[in-house]
């Protein structure tokens, strides 16, 4: 569709089984917003004092706010306006006719997509260090951790600057409608950009992860239960982005395939939702001193044991989780 052209929904989208799409990403989603908004008012508000010292966990506050902003916006007008076809005559134009609110809305789903993938690099990083440099470990996060939260912040913007002087409009999507921009710059391409940084940071998941594993290895008298929590985690989130960049390259640099197969940009979605509700689920199952802290009454039952942090030697664990 051209940007000067009139807006038109496509009619040719089942309304009720569109709306049934909707409503069973909600079941995961909705439940999914509660809970991450809950982890991080107990790191932030609640047991901050207990984390404040975890440089880890202060990497993964800001995945837990880009989780829960994609998932919100999903909610509230990502898949609300791709799925309720009653919806796309009325918002259509209107963005049509009003693209600011429109581009707001697609740079800053960009940005914290590719914020994801500057935080991976992040945490992995921070693993790494813990397991192969543990009397290190602290004093360097704590010399570098001001450097890490600005470059979490300002290297997304390396993936939509073209997204930040394009125009941007509605363009048909199903029964509905999604944000489509027309590039500025012939050469420049978002989908690439946030590829690239999705390349990026699957090298170096990979690269710090063999590291991590080849250190946990080499530890003499190791902590098994640290090893599996690392082994989980790592290998959860990176199973994660190799699901979520297989869907993006796909996208990318097969043309006919979004033509061929148009539940792919639908799969996009899914494969988001699987890491943005995924890593947190897997965060709190597997650590016992953090479930503790957001599901206290079980401790109170006596359903749960917990390891006090000092049962484990500093020198292996010098952060209280996965630091």
């Amino acid at each position: 569709m051209s940007e000067n052209s009139t807006f038109e929904c496509n009619l040719g989208f089942d309304t009720a089984l569109e709306i049934t799409k909707y409503i069973f990403q909600l079941i995961y989603l909705v439940p999914g917003t509660i809970f991450i908004a809950y982890m991080l008012y107990v790191l932030t508000v609640k047991q901050w004092k207990f984390y404040a010292d975890n440089f880890y966990i202060r990497i993964f506050i800001f995945e837990l706010i880009t989780s829960l902003f994609l998932i919100i916006q999903d909610i509230f007008f990502g898949r609300l306006t791709m799925y309720i076809p009653p919806l796309c005559p009325i918002l259509g134009p209107y963005f049509k006719q009003n693209p600011s609110l429109l581009k707001f809305q697609m740079v800053s789903l960009n940005y914290v997509r590719a914020s994801k993938s500057v935080t991976q690099i992040f945490l992995t990083l921070n693993r790494m260090t813990c397991v192969i440099f543990p009397i290190t470990h602290l004093a360097y996060w704590s010399k570098y951790i001001n450097l890490v939260i600005i470059l979490n912040i300002f290297l997304p913007f390396g993936a939509i600057w073209i997204l930040i002087i394009s125009d941007v409009y509605p363009n048909p999507t199903y029964g509905g409608f999604s944000s489509i921009y027309k590039r500025a710059i012939d050469w420049a391409s978002l989908s690439r950009f946030q590829s690239l940084y999705l390349v990026i940071s699957m090298f170096f998941t990979i690269i710090f992860t063999i590291l991590t594993f080849y250190g946990l290895r080499k530890l003499e008298n190791r902590v098994k239960n640290t090893e599996k929590t690392l082994c989980i985690v790592t290998f959860f989130i990176t199973f994660g982005f190799i699901f979520v960049a297989c869907f993006q390259f796909v996208w990318v640099f097969c043309y006919t395939c979004g033509v061929t197969y148009p539940s792919i940009y639908m799969f996009q979605f899914l494969t988001y939702d699987f890491l943005n509700v995924g890593t947190p689920i897997v965060m709190v199952t597997i650590n016992n001193q953090l479930r503790a802290h957001m599901f206290h009454w079980l401790k109170m039952a006596g359903n749960v044991r917990i390891t006090p942090v000092s049962a484990i030697p500093s020198k292996f664990l010098p952060t209280p989780i996965l630091s």
